[in-house]
């Protein structure tokens, strides 16, 4: 008889776990995959220099758009397009180089490091008409849980590029689907 006891604990305890378990992929499983979000903040691009002055440190206005795609509560792939709103040089192998409504697509990876902390890193490339570069972008974001499904999120960014660097600070505001 005591033998057939516990056999039914562990067989009590083992189904129980296991349906702790099912219960946590299929809560897991119906977590929003899709993330659209607007940014817009300041990026800094320490070599610029402002075409009608002789100032050597440029800011600007930036926006964009993201869409991301989240493989797993850890792991996303992201597809982003930003544009920079103002016109500035860059010197350039004795020469400048003018920069103007530039815009920056990249394919990124990202990586939840902790909770709503999201390392993330890919290639992209900048379109401008007099000439474009290649880029690789590397950021730091945070979200933090609106209402909704909608987030907020303060992102810090670095864009290193053939003949330059820029650096955005701005804020996102975002939806899940």
């Amino acid at each position: 008889m005591k033998k057939y006891l516990l056999a039914l604990i562990i067989s009590t305890t083992h189904t129980v776990s296991l349906a702790q378990h099912i219960e946590e992929i299929s809560e897991e499983s119906e977590e929003s995959k899709f993330h659209v979000s607007v940014k817009g903040g300041a990026v800094f691009i320490p070599k610029g220099e402002e075409i009608s002055s002789e100032k050597h440190f440029v800011s600007a206005f930036a926006f964009g758009l993201e869409l991301e795609y989240f493989l797993n509560n850890k792991w996303a792939m992201a597809i982003v397009a930003d544009k920079e709103t103002k016109e500035y040089e860059i010197p350039v192998n004795g020469g400048k180089l003018e920069r103007k409504n530039l815009m920056i697509v990249a394919a990124l990876g990202a990586y939840r490091i902790k909770d709503n902390f999201l390392i993330f890193a890919g290639p992209g490339y900048e379109f401008e008409k007099h000439h474009n570069f290649f880029v690789l972008r590397v950021g730091l974001k945070y979200e933090i849980e609106l209402e909704n499904s909608f987030d907020l999120t303060p992102t810090f960014e670095f864009d290193f590029k053939e003949k330059y660097t820029s650096q955005f600070v701005g804020i996102a505001i975002g939806k899940k689907f």
